[in-house]
């Protein structure tokens, strides 16, 4: 490596930081639980389940790409790439839940809305840690904000939008507010979501600049699209159903 130190920063940061993430996540729902009117051993079983349910996630994910199972480099592809499959898994899941789970929906309404928004701002260190990767040649340009990313500005509004849904008192305003950010939030990641399997070595490849997206296959790198793709999707989600279940007192 040219710079071993920035590989290193680029490697260890996309362990750290997911669990980081995930770790906050669990303590914004230990918070979350204590509003609303579930028993202590209610509360307790649903962090335990989620907690187990983010440790099989994390150690299944971190295992298959550790092992080299979710290769998708030319002289192993399968179709469809297993680790395509894997990473669409979470979303099928968060949007039966939310729509058909009594409970989920009872959380929803309950999070404070700008809690929702803030959290976006996790995006901007992402992307600082993809420029990292790419710096060292192993990802292509158009994966970046000096290519056609432009996800880190999810990030950065972040922080004035979550401000002005914790500070707005009309509901209808907020509703409004919450939808607009957060379908500007989804086309920017379903943007660089597409521009990345356009840049991986298969069949429908469009980007054949080098070196291709295939290290999101990777151990630790799988971690950027199965846990904080996955976090920031589920944020959107999350906050578009409160804005839905939310009704003028």
């Amino acid at each position: 490596m040219e710079n071993s130190a920035l590989y290193y920063s680029g490697f260890i940061g996309f362990i750290i930081f997911p669990l980081f993430c995930v770790l906050l996540i669990l303590r914004g729902l230990q918070l979350t639980l204590k509003k609303t009117d579930f028993t202590i051993k209610k509360q307790n079983k649903i962090l335990l389940q989620t907690s187990f349910i983010f440790l099989f996630w994390i150690s299944l994910t971190g295992i298959l790409s550790a092992s080299g199972l979710l290769d998708m480099s030319k002289e192993k592809l399968i179709l469809p790439p297993p680790a395509l499959i894997l990473v669409n898994i979470p979303w099928v899941v968060l949007l039966l839940l939310v729509n058909f789970n009594t409970t989920i929906k009872t959380i929803i309404k309950v999070i404070p809305s700008h809690w929702l928004v803030y959290f976006q701002s996790f995006r901007i260190i992402v992307e600082i840690l993809i420029w990292v990767v790419f710096l060292q040649n192993l990802l292509p340009i158009q994966m970046t904000f000096e290519g056609y990313n432009f996800d880190i500005l999810v990030g950065i509004f972040a922080l004035p939008v979550g401000f002005f849904v914790a500070k707005q008192t009309s509901i209808s305003t907020k509703k409004k507010l919450l939808i607009g950010w957060n379908i500007f939030g989804l086309v920017l990641l379903a943007t660089i979501i597409i521009i990345s399997i356009l840049s991986m070595p298969l069949p429908i490849r469009q980007f054949m600049n080098e070196p291709s997206a295939v290290i999101v296959s990777t151990f630790p790198y799988m971690w950027l699209p199965a846990i904080l793709v996955v976090i920031a999707y589920s944020l959107h989600i999350l906050s578009l159903k409160q804005a839905l279940l939310m009704k003028e007192k």
